[in-house]
């Protein structure tokens, strides 16, 4: 690991340890269940309680939850060695043995996912190609494929994962002419040939930090709202709410601790008594004092009118309180589709309603016919209306706390055959404003006695082709070139950009973690910095210079000074 990287500069051991941080990291960061074990491999030293290889070191013998502390133990403890050399093939195989007795103490249901990560810099290998390699190699396929267990590696550019080589279990010397080509090590070879047998995959260092050095939101379970789509009088429809694009939560989970002695500190809520002189007074007299604590149950709510206080406990509010509405999706009418304009969108998102599938904790089989009565019922409805090519538009209250919206309901019919409605809320009549806007063209019109002439004209050509221009430099839609098909597709996706905001506050969190005494640095993410970056192809296009500045062929810059107000 001390050797660098093919092409670079870099010692592998930073790259490795970079790796396996923003790995840990990143499990930190979600919360996530996962269990595992960090094994190094070409250590100086031997701690290696599961079989006599030598140069293997277990950090620890039982599978852990990622903490900040194996952080710190990545960033201090692990060294490169350069006396010996890490053999990324004993490795391996001590790696499914270490996977095969910790299963035996797990149940079936718990584990859902096994996977191996091997980082190495392939250099640790004895060079030779013997058939005793291939047998061993052999063997760990076997038993990472008896496991399911997903390897990944992640090492130096390996060239020949895009070559379909069906011998690689042959020595080298019997390969054919035509592969002879390919400027191949051995440990290449090799380790291309565990890859392909067990399915894996396989990242240079170069491709793998850029996927893992961002953070990731919580994993949370979609979970639909429920609705009754009321159509009629008595007549509910059931429908299940999804947001199609939803907020990333990254409220983390503050605590308050002492400073002091770093405990948790608990609040808690005291109801006193406040008693005036009169009172004290008047309680010594008659040989009692009154306590001054109270519980939950004794306090009520009350209003004051200056001296004079009126109770107002929780039953009065249960019968002269104001009632709040609760959830409710009810039917106004059905629109032309025609009718509904994409600029009377309100919302930043759509909901996709779809009926319930079967519920089993329904009570009895009398509500679970019911259901699926009601799911027959939405499906010929999303039908009709497409036919009819019309919308239907709802009153729609999330909650008690919400207010009234409108929401239409557009008929969809998905790939999979799915009856649903997607909705998105319009807007009310006192939502728009009153803006009246002139046709383009030449008028002129008479203000309080005075001639009033304006001039409208048309665009000419250079302006509507600029107009033009910009829209397509700006479609999202069609602007990434994949380097792997070369094909044009969508950019900057929701899912693979990361969220600026939840990246610098986990960095922020982390470096806090581990040098608590310092102070917070400038971070900077290069990541970010290329995402919001313009397109190469998009500055080439635009005759960007080096000043960074746009200018069109046709014209020429000015200075402010040149500019004169026409009065």
């Amino acid at each position: 690991m001390a050797h660098p990287v093919r092409d670079t500069s870099t010692p592998a051991i930073f790259y490795a340890k970079e790796i396996v941080d923003w790995v840990l990291t990143r499990k930190i960061f979600t919360e996530s269940p996962d269990e595992f074990v960090l094994v190094l491999f070409g250590n100086n030293e031997t701690k290696n309680p599961f079989s006599s290889t030598l140069n293997i070191y277990y950090c620890e013998e039982e599978m852990q939850l990622p903490t900040f502390d194996w952080l710190k133990y990545l960033e201090n403890e692990v060294k490169v060695s350069e006396e010996v050399e890490g053999d990324f093939l004993t490795a391996l195989i001590e790696a499914v043995d270490f996977m095969r007795s910790s299963l035996k103490s797990k149940a079936e249901n718990v584990v859902t996912g096994i996977n191996i990560l091997l980082v190495t810099n392939l250099l640790g290998h004895n060079l030779g190609g013997s058939q005793e390699d291939f047998d061993d190699a052999n063997a760990a396929i076997n038993g990472i494929t008896s496991l399911n267990i997903s390897l990944s590696v992640i090492g130096p550019d390996i060239q020949c994962m895009e070559e379909n080589l069906d011998d690689e279990a042959m020595p080298e010397s019997e390969q054919s002419v035509a592969k002879e080509d390919v400027k191949l090590t051995f440990n290449e070879r090799l380790l291309t040939h565990i890859v392909e047998g067990c399915k894996g995959v396989a990242y240079s260092f170069s491709e793998a930090l850029p996927i893992l050095q961002h953070f990731v939101p919580r994993r949370v379970t979609a979970r639909g709202q429920r609705f009754l789509f009321e159509i009629g009088e008595g007549v509910m429809l059931p429908l299940l709410f999804y947001k199609k694009i939803q907020l990333a939560d990254m409220n983390l989970k503050f605590k308050k601790f002492d400073v002091s002695s770093n405990s948790e500190v608990k609040r808690e809520t005291v109801y006193e008594r406040i008693c005036s002189e009169d009172d004290d007074t008047l309680g010594n007299e008659r040989g009692f004092s009154k306590p001054s604590l109270l519980t939950k149950e004794d306090v009520v709510r009350g209003y004051t009118f200056g001296a004079t206080i009126v109770p107002f406990n929780d039953a009065d509010r249960e019968e002269y309180g104001w009632k709040k509405e609760v959830r409710s999706l009810r039917l106004i009418q059905f629109s032309q589709r025609s009718q509904i304009l994409h600029h009377y969108l309100m919302d930043g998102t759509a909901y996709y309603c779809i009926p319930p599938p079967d519920d089993k904790s329904l009570a009895n089989f009398a509500d679970s016919l019911r259901q699926k009565d009601g799911c027959v019922a939405v499906s010929a409805l999303v039908r009709a209306l497409v036919e009819e090519d019309k919308v239907a538009i709802a009153r729609y209250v999330y909650n008690a706390a919400s207010h009234p919206r409108l929401l239409a309901l557009f008929p969809k019919i998905s790939k999979k055959g799915v009856d649903m409605f997607i909705g998105i809320q319009l807007p009310f009549y006192d939502d728009f404003r009153g803006l009246e806007f002139p046709a383009l063209e030449n008028s002129t019109s008479e203000v309080k006695g005075v001639l009033l002439i304006v001039w409208h004209s048309f665009l000419c050509a250079e302006q509507s082709l600029a107009v033009e221009a910009l829209i397509k430099a700006m479609d999202l839609s069609n602007s990434y070139l994949d380097p792997e098909t070369n094909e044009y597709g969508e950019d900057l996706r929701p899912k693979n950009v990361p969220n600026p905001k939840l990246q610098m506050l986990c960095e922020a969190v982390k470096f806090k973690a581990l040098h608590p005494n310092e102070r917070l640095p400038r971070f900077e993410c290069r990541i970010l910095d290329e995402l919001l970056n313009p397109r190469p192809q998009i500055k080439e296009k635009a005759n960007f210079g080096k000043d960074q500045s746009s200018l069109p062929s046709s014209g020429h810059f000015i200075t402010t000074d040149d500019l004169k107000m026409e009065e």
